[in-house]
């Protein structure tokens, strides 16, 4: 598990070992302030068009369209 610590959340990524344009969203995500929640990254994971593959988090009152059903 791979474990990133962002300026407004933490993300919690299950497998050891991840593409560096997948790791650059992550980061990206948790260093955005409408991103509060923990995020939890699934195992099947891989860089997408707007957003991560595998991305999980739960939502609130701010929601970035790219991240929402993606996978």
């Amino acid at each position: 598990m791979i474990v990133y610590e962002g300026k407004y959340t933490d993300a919690k990524v299950m497998i050891d070992d991840i593409e560096e344009t997948c790791a650059a969203q992550i980061i990206q995500f948790i260093n955005h302030p409408a991103f509060t929640n923990p995020v939890a990254i699934m195992p099947d994971t891989h860089a997408g068009a707007g957003s991560v593959i595998g991305f999980t988090m739960p939502m609130t009152d701010k929601v970035i369209p790219n991240t929402i059903g993606v996978n």
